[in-house]
């Protein structure tokens, strides 16, 4: 595409005006990367230089240039357009965003039609397509959606923020536990949600009808204070005796979260999961070491709270009365270190 457009019309940038509006339309892929090459810039320049009256300058290009840590020419241009009103519209991220740099407004377009989890227009995931009116205060923008007008400044850094944390806090750390006997088997799920933001969340979290399990519980509603996790524990016994827990479908749930503060009203994501009846966050062993070579010193994390490490050093298998694990594991031999996490007569499967 980009040869034919050179075979055609020769430079892959260009620049026009239309009543009294500059509109410089730039190729931000132009050179090695993400840049403008020097002719890119000396083109620009000699643009400027030669309407210096408009009302106002629009420009155009596929990348947010101004957002990347190299600049690759974008400084220059912001030095040349120092002196007049202008607004950048950029696209590239399927995301979109609102930004104010050098007192004038720089867009990140989201999609029309294009590839994006369509999260909702306050994470900036939408198909829209932007409206912009030329007044003499300026240009005017609206982001039209098929069923709605947004403000332009719809996603800024600031609430960008906070919908990135949202993001993070719906992606649970969960975890499956069974007991350790077979005559009565039974489980709990662990879910951990961590808010990493400074205000609190709230968590709504019902789970279905399940044919095979008893819950104790099916509906909680916690509040996720600013920069805290809350860990749901979901306790569940089979239906029938003699029923092998792997056999059992999955639990399956609905879960909404949203902040608890009244100008992030629009931030909320909710979903329906299905989680297995298995295993799902490993003990982490630090280093890994296949083969004894030298002293080491073995580090185990686990990502839930409210559970013990125990652990075993020759090659058994580890029981509540093994080893709790409180600190670093020195290693002075070939060595089977096997490690199971335990809360009160649950266990996960052994992690070695």
């Amino acid at each position: 595409m980009r040869q034919q457009w050179r075979d055609r019309y020769g430079a892959t940038y260009y620049a026009f005006t239309y009543q009294n509006v500059l509109f410089l339309c730039l190729d931000s892929n132009d050179g090695d990367g993400v840049t403008f090459s020097d002719e890119q810039v000396s083109y620009i320049q000699r643009v400027l230089d030669e309407h210096p009256e408009v009302h106002w300058t629009m420009l155009f290009l596929h990348h947010p240039i101004w957002d990347y840590e190299d600049l690759s020419g974008f400084q220059e241009t912001e030095n040349g357009l120092e002196r007049r009103d202008y607004t950048v519209i950029a696209s590239h991220r399927h995301r979109y965003l609102y930004e104010e740099r050098n007192d004038q407004r720089y867009i990140t377009l989201a999609t029309t039609g294009g590839g994006s989890h369509l999260r909702g227009p306050q994470f900036g995931e939408y198909d829209h397509i932007v409206w912009i009116t030329m007044s003499l205060e300026g240009s005017i923008l609206e982001n039209i959606q098929l069923d709605s007008i947004h403000s332009p400044n719809l996603l800024n850094p600031v609430t960008r923020e906070y919908a990135n944390h949202l993001l993070q806090a719906v992606q649970p750390q969960q975890e499956v536990l069974t007991a350790e006997s077979d005559d009565q088997p039974s489980g709990e799920l662990l879910s951990r949600y961590n808010n990493l933001s400074d205000l609190p969340l709230q968590l709504e979290f019902h789970t279905f009808h399940h044919h095979q399990i008893a819950l104790t519980e099916y509906e909680w509603s916690e509040e996720i204070p600013a920069n805290e996790a809350t860990t749901l524990t979901i306790p569940f016994t089979p239906l029938e005796a003699g029923t092998d827990l792997p056999d059992i479908d999955p639990i399956q749930y609905q879960w909404s979260l949203c902040y608890q503060a009244d100008s992030l009203s629009g931030l909320q994501l909710s979903g329906t999961e299905k989680i297995p009846i298995e295993a799902k966050a490993p003990i982490t062993f630090t280093p890994t070491v296949d083969k004894f070579l030298d002293n080491q010193t073995i580090g185990l994390e686990y990502p839930l709270d409210g559970v013990s490490i125990h652990y075993t050093l020759d090659g058994s298998e580890p029981i509540q009365n093994s080893a709790q694990y409180t600190s670093p594991i020195s290693i002075s031999q070939t060595t089977i270190l096997k490690a199971v996490v335990f809360r009160d007569q649950l266990c996960s499967p052994t992690y070695e």
